[in-house]
């Protein structure tokens, strides 16, 4: 069931949404049409310091850069940043993993209801 959370504790909720599959490389490839949020209001740094868009991506496949290297800003205006991002304008997943993710998946349901 989507819609709000409720709190536990000072800084910590609980929320459910529709279960999805985790990204792998090792599942099957969609058709590559769609779209989700990955760089538009989200992205992580890993442990080490590697920049992804996403918090799926947690073994960094996605790997965009390094923060002990390159100014955050310099990452996600960088090359392959730039692809991923106006791929998923065009509705056009451009990175495998992303192909694998059950959780972008969603945003192409919504899309479609809202049609």
């Amino acid at each position: 069931m989507r819609g709000g959370g409720i709190k536990l504790a000072d800084r910590v909720y609980l929320n459910q949404d529709h279960e999805f599959e985790w990204p792998d490389l090792k599942e099957d490839e969609d058709d590559g049409i769609g779209f989700c949020h990955g760089l538009r209001n989200q992205a992580g740094v890993l442990l080490d310091g590697t920049v992804i868009p996403c918090c799926l991506d947690g073994e960094g496949v996605i790997n965009l850069g390094n923060i002990g290297e390159t100014a955050f800003s310099d990452i996600i205006e960088g090359e392959r940043a730039n692809r991923l991002y106006d791929g998923f304008s065009r509705r056009e997943v451009v990175e495998e993993l992303c192909r694998k993710c059950g959780y972008r998946r969603r945003f192409d349901l919504e899309a479609k209801v809202r049609a």
